[in-house]
């Protein structure tokens, strides 16, 4: 799920859809549950960081290790 203004305005960039940032949370949760994500996972290189360095690590890189 995406969390902050900034995210929203990556998704809607890269996505091509403006509504993301008119209609918010519910538009992209019935629209784009899953490549919603896709900016966030290329902007921090999570892709990489999971393959080279393990599950660990791309769980910490996410939301900060083992929180919630």
């Amino acid at each position: 799920r995406l969390t902050g203004r900034y995210n929203y305005s990556r998704a809607a960039e890269e996505l091509h859809d403006p509504l993301i940032l008119e209609r918010g949370c519910e538009y992209v949760t019935a629209h784009y549950p899953f490549r919603s994500a896709l900016p966030w996972i290329k902007d921090n290189n999570l892709l990489n960081i999971c393959l080279t360095k393990g599950f660990d690590e791309c769980c910490y890189r996410i939301n900060g290790g083992w929180n919630g």
